[in-house]
């Protein structure tokens, strides 16, 4: 079968959710940033709209900044491809709500694009994986993460410990729908993606395993302990 694959870069510092232009003050000189993520996302997917047939399933893959990107864009997506199936795998993304004010600043500086209805994501992170769970029951929506990625505890303001915790609180509870699933590995490195037949998660399990699982869409597909 005929399959087409699609690279949208990121150069927005938004996580791929952004939609205004803002003015920085740098060293005293003034300096303008498209957060356009968002937006970019749209001007692609209105080039796949004319430029492909209508696919029959879509897989969304994202690693790091990408993988945020795979995840807040789905409606979008699915409303580009109302017809086809639309799966999401974010590896090493997980939506942890930012320590401090990190995420109330996040919104307001990039115009964050959050999904329609959700009452509680401009408040916690995760409540966007509730929210496009409930919208789209039957997109399987996959997280990949390292329990102490120092990346991601860097960017969301956690030292290892404390990221662990959160880390464990989301997939509590927003991991726990029939359609949404993580796999989760000890350590403190950054996406998976590159070493597949290398990486297992805590439990044992392989994650070349897991993602053949999630493609499939087998009852075998679960959270890792």
């Amino acid at each position: 079968s005929l399959a087409s694959s699609v690279f949208i870069p990121y150069c927005t510092g938004d996580l791929h959710a952004g939609d205004v232009v803002r003015s920085y003050d740098v060293n005293g000189a003034t300096r303008m940033i498209h957060h356009v993520g968002g937006l970019n996302v749209d001007a692609a997917l209105a080039r796949l709209r004319t430029g492909l047939p209508e696919p029959a399933i879509v897989w969304v893959l994202g690693s790091s900044a990408g993988g945020y990107g795979a995840t807040l864009n789905l409606p979008q997506i699915h409303a580009v491809f109302p017809n086809a199936q639309v799966h999401v795998l974010a590896d090493c993304s997980p939506l942890l709500t930012p320590a401090g004010t990190l995420y109330s600043e996040w919104q307001a500086a990039w115009h964050m694009r959050m999904p329609t209805p959700c009452k509680d994501c401009t408040t916690r992170f995760g409540a966007i994986i509730d929210a496009l769970a409930t919208a789209y029951p039957s997109s399987r929506i996959g997280l990949l993460a390292f329990a102490q990625d120092t990346t991601i505890g860097q960017y969301f303001g956690y030292d290892g410990p404390s990221e662990q915790t959160a880390l464990g609180a989301l997939l509590s509870t927003s991991y726990q729908h029939p359609s949404t699933h993580a796999f989760v590995a000890s350590g403190t490195m950054h996406t998976m993606l590159g070493n597949v037949s290398g990486t297992q998660a805590s439990d044992g399990t392989q994650l070349s395993t897991w993602l053949a699982e999630w493609i499939l869409g087998l009852p075998s597909w679960q959270n890792t302990k």
